[in-house]
């Protein structure tokens, strides 16, 4: 009786410790599962390695997610941003074209001091260029989805439901969970390969961003299009890092000669005081639609 009180709540449901605690032990065990049946496949090959392992790790999150939603939260995939229709639609096209315009009005800002040349390619010389675009697209969107699955979705929900009425942040729950939600998602970027404190910053900036419009739609969709083809744009259309990673495939090959703390060095555009302005702006638009709202 008294491992029950500890776990559940006076409603009978999980406390939240309990609950995160399920979903990283269902995560862990689905995640093992599924690489122990893949990986050997792919081990070898870094081509299929560069979109398998965002695959693998999407797959168990929503495999996870689904699984806690019904046996431990009592709940749906909807609750989490995950739900079909016109609207996700919307929200993901919207999230597509906001980011690729964010992206080029970055580059736009630099065009006096950047070469921009039409050189379609990849380090994948055996495999033919469209199929290598492709699966890098579905690289970033699996990878998308995980990162906003776990960071974007899953964490707010969780910190939103947990502050309750007697709390003194009570009222102000929605940013809360934002907060916790955004500095999680730059933390977690801040041990990539050449980061910068600007990146980090940066990032926790994008983490609001996507997290703020979850808030106000309760729809994920914005999130992942926005993520993914802020990646994509960097990465495949103007072959610039990615936080910190450097692209494999490209369209355009792109030069900038301003200086680091305008092009964001070898970090990429996330490092770009340039990123950090246009990314606020956004995020002071979120915020207001946000509290438009409450």
């Amino acid at each position: 009786m008294e491992i029950k009180k500890i776990i559940f709540n006076q409603q009978g449901n999980a406390r939240t410790v309990f609950k995160l605690m399920a979903f990283i032990v269902l995560f862990q065990l689905i995640g093992l599962i599924l690489l122990r049946i893949t990986i050997p496949h792919i081990q070898n090959s870094p081509f299929h390695l560069s979109y398998g392992v965002n695959a693998i790790s999407c797959a168990a999150a929503l495999l996870a997610l689904w699984v806690y939603t019904k046996y431990v939260d009592n709940s749906s995939l909807a609750k989490y941003g995950l739900y079909p229709g016109k609207d996700t639609v919307v929200q993901f096209a919207g999230g597509t074209i906001i980011s690729l315009l964010a992206i080029m009005a970055i580059i736009g800002f630099q065009w006096l001091n950047a070469e921009v040349i039409l050189d379609p390619g990849s380090s994948f010389k055996e495999h033919d260029i469209t199929w290598v675009y492709l699966l890098q697209l579905f690289r970033y969107l699996s990878g998308s989805l995980f990162e906003e699955l776990l960071t974007t979705s899953f964490l707010f929900i969780l910190i939103f439901y947990a502050i309750g009425a007697k709390s003194r942040l009570y009222n102000h729950r929605h940013l809360v969970a934002v907060g916790a939600s955004a500095v999680l998602f730059g933390m977690v970027h801040g041990f990539n390969e050449n980061a910068s404190v600007l990146g980090v910053i940066n990032l926790l900036i994008f983490g609001a961003v996507t997290t703020t419009n979850f808030a106000r739609t309760r729809n994920l969709a914005f999130a992942v299009g926005f993520h993914c083809f802020w990646n994509f744009g960097q990465n495949i259309l103007f072959g610039l890092p990615n936080s910190g990673k450097p692209s494999e495939a490209w369209i355009f090959k792109t030069q900038l000669h301003s200086s680091n703390w305008i092009t964001g060095g070898s970090f990429g555009l996330e490092g770009s005081l340039i990123a950090t302005l246009i990314l606020g702006f956004i995020l002071l638009y979120n915020l207001r639609k946000l509290r438009s709202v409450l």
